[in-house]
């Protein structure tokens, strides 16, 4: 009672500040006055401006582009004339794709967790300005650091609050974060805020049948509104409850997931457990939060205000995801190339949220099995399998993935519900899949116990060491040599 009484009092004595109520209006409830386009268009335009003088692996870049819009005016329709940016490019750049001359006035923001719960909390609430090191996972072996502002962090904290309106979260709402300690350190500043905010963190090494039951023991004594994971982690819990008949004493509001493709048994799995909706939402280290599900689950409404997505062919990759983030300032995001694979559209909502949809997210660009002609086959092929057998055997699939050894050979490995009719789903799948599939390819067939991970799950895991991968030249820059050529393409 007194946590929740204290995070109630916070979030109203916060809201009270000028600085954070402006910052709440404008990213959480602000009803924009302007046509949401014409916003849009500015807000590109005056992110652009700043970059091309102020980051140095930007610099120059959109001169041209920017000469003759010297009244603020820009259409969308014109945003594939952008280059693209990739992480590899800001790697190359290093501290060059930051905008050191703004950065070096803030002062850098460490958390110590060995400090005093409210040294920490003293850092965040009255530092009058500083930088913070943010770091992806780095699931594809290859981490990139970016830095934010107060401002900015705190506007990723209100854009997670954004998406837990949707589910019904009040001042007092208490949350759970349930992730690997692998990630903690990305989310160390929750651990300051964690008490006064309603946050709880559950992290772990491993996930095992002894993690789960000393989570469903803390989930209990805490009755969270909110559960905040990844798909596969909750799943796996979900399965574990079931079958080992722990008992849940408290149900929440709903369960927010990101990070993975959210599978269609895996969200059925999860409510008939938790008896919760699960929301999927979509983000990264790199941009924050950028869309969220609500209750009529048609896909994810994208926040059109702060960030912009597109899905097109690039370097080969079908449905590549872009991502514009219109107040990335100091570590810019301008048509990011994300290295996930989504579907958009645009439609109305039962829930009355008009605009961009973001329907689905594919798996990574990287995540597809590549045949012996060379020809690749992408997961949503084998998703439409798998959900057509979990209907027609009546929920049966927990969970599964695909593995590749070689051009040749390709291994399900498949999680039942009950092994009662397992020869009658192993033929069903093998003969399923043995129809996309060319005659020369090898298809085995795993029934396992569980499929668990310590990272972010991977529906294809491709372990093929004797295929070279093929690398498809991307248009990125700072190279010299693609700056002069961006130039003349603007000439």
């Amino acid at each position: 009672m007194l946590r929740e009484s204290l995070s109630r009092y916070f979030w109203k004595l916060l809201l009270l500040t000028s600085r954070t109520t402006n910052l709440f209006r404008k990213v959480v409830i602000r009803k924009w006055e302007t046509p949401l386009e014409q916003q849009m268009s500015e807000r590109l335009f005056h992110l652009l401006s700043f970059v091309n003088l102020s980051v140095p692996f930007c610099k120059n870049i959109y001169t041209k582009f920017l000469v003759s819009r010297h009244d603020s005016s820009f259409s969308l329709e014109e945003l594939p004339l952008l280059p693209i940016i990739t992480k590899q490019s800001l790697k190359i750049a290093g501290k060059d794709a930051l905008a050191n001359d703004y950065l070096s006035n803030f002062q850098s923001l460490y958390f110590n967790l060995d400090d005093s719960f409210f040294r920490n909390l003293y850092k965040i609430l009255f530092q009058k300005d500083f930088i913070f090191e943010i770091q992806t996972g780095g699931t594809t072996g290859s981490p990139l650091t970016s830095y934010k502002n107060k401002t900015a962090l705190l506007t990723d904290g209100l854009l997670f609050l954004r998406g837990w309106l949707m589910m019904g979260w009040k001042p007092g709402s208490k949350v759970l974060w349930f992730y690997n300690s692998y990630y903690d350190n990305n989310f160390s500043f929750a651990n300051a805020l964690a008490f006064l905010t309603g946050i709880k963190l559950f992290f772990f090494d491993h996930l095992s049948d002894e993690t789960i039951l000393r989570f469903v023991n803390e989930y209990n004594a805490y009755k969270p509104d909110i559960v905040v994971t990844f798909p596969s982690y909750i799943n796996d819990a979900a399965s574990t409850i079931e079958k080992n008949g722990y008992k849940l004493m408290h149900f929440p509001l709903g369960i927010e997931v990101s990070g993975e493709s959210l599978f269609s048994h895996q969200r059925r799995n999860i409510e008939n457990v938790f008896k919760a909706k699960v929301f999927d939402s979509y983000g990264a280290n790199e941009f924050g939060m950028v869309a969220h599900e609500c209750e009529y689950q048609n896909g994810m409404h994208v926040y059109e205000d702060m960030a912009l997505l597109e899905s097109i062919e690039h370097g080969g990759d079908t449905n590549s995801l872009l991502v514009t983030r219109y107040d990335s300032i100091y570590s810019p995001a301008i048509r990011y190339k994300v290295g996930d694979r989504g579907t958009l559209a645009r439609h109305s909502c039962p829930c009355g949220r008009t605009g961009l949809v973001l329907q689905e997210v594919d798996g990574r660009v990287d995540d597809f099995i590549e045949l012996p002609d060379k020809k690749r086959m992408y997961p949503s092929t084998f998703r439409q399998i798998l959900s057509k057998c979990d209907k027609i055997f009546d929920n049966c699939i927990l969970e599964s993935n695909l593995v590749q050894t070689a051009t040749h050979s390709l291994t399900f490995q498949v999680v039942l519900s009950s092994k009662s009719e397992e020869s009658k789903i192993t033929d069903w799948l093998v003969d399923n899949f043995r129809q996309i599939l060319p005659r020369d390819v090898n298809i085995n067939l795993n029934i396992v116990d569980s499929i668990r991970g310590r990272k972010k799950f991977r529906f294809i895991e491709r372990n093929i060491s004797s295929v070279a991968i093929e690398k498809v030249a991307e248009k990125t820059f700072p190279s010299a040599i693609s700056q002069r050529i961006f130039e003349k393409v603007l000439k």
